[in-house]
């Protein structure tokens, strides 16, 4: 779920086509969870010469859509004089909401497939080039099934977002409604579904659709 704004630049040489540049902000939010599988060797000791429980330190990746979230946790002994096995498996379940900014120019063309009066409906096809997303992320819940190592008391999970700056590119598939309310504005309707293409690590291939509604002026 999410919302978009957009300012957008348009070249109708004749009544058939429209070329359209612009540029997008988008903020996606995204709730989600995720269940993290690790053990002893995934950490690092932080005490390996106390008699104090030993504390291990942990951390992790988690990828969603084009930016990637790294996980750190701290978890400690609960029966020290019981060791640990290198092979044992414990699991962190983990709740996350997660806003999402993405930065994007998308160049499309449109044809005028019907028109009766004032309303004219479009095909429209083009590319978005991403070029920025940055995202921020929130526990909302966690927990471990915990044998002999469990969270220290008091501790919270910590979240580090990364950034991707790296350019992507999406295939835009829609239409265009058009009412012509004076000489110089219409009102336009476009239902569209954006279609990402792999281009980085951190990328996911996905697909989004939705709705924009706005508002056209026409300068000549």
């Amino acid at each position: 779920m999410g919302f978009q704004n957009s300012l957008n630049f348009q070249l109708a040489p004749n009544d058939k086509w429209k070329f359209n540049l612009g540029i997008n902000r988008s903020q996606l939010i995204h709730h989600g969870s995720h269940t993290a599988s690790l053990t002893i060797m995934d950490g690092v000791c932080l005490n390996p010469n106390s008699n104090e429980p030993k504390e291990y330190a942990f951390s992790y990746v988690v990828t969603n859509g084009r930016t990637s979230s790294t996980v750190n946790l701290l978890l400690s002994e609960e029966n020290p004089g019981s060791p640990l096995d290198s092979n044992d498996v414990f699991k962190i379940v983990m709740g996350m909401h997660k806003k999402t900014l993405n930065w994007a120019i998308p160049i499309t063309i449109e044809r005028k497939l019907y028109s009766l009066g004032e309303l004219s409906i479009f095909a429209k096809g083009g590319i978005a080039l991403g070029f920025a997303s940055n995202s921020r992320d929130i526990v909302t819940h966690f927990s471990e099934s915990c044998a002999n190592l469990c969270f220290n008391h008091g501790f919270s999970p910590i979240v580090y977002s990364q950034k991707s700056n790296q350019l992507t590119t999406g295939i835009i598939l829609g239409s265009s409604v058009e009412w012509k309310v004076s000489r110089k504005i219409s009102l336009v309707f476009n239902p569209e579904m954006n279609i990402n293409i792999k281009m980085s690590p951190v990328d996911h291939n996905s697909a989004k659709w939705g709705v924009n509604l706005g508002a056209m002026y026409k300068i000549q």
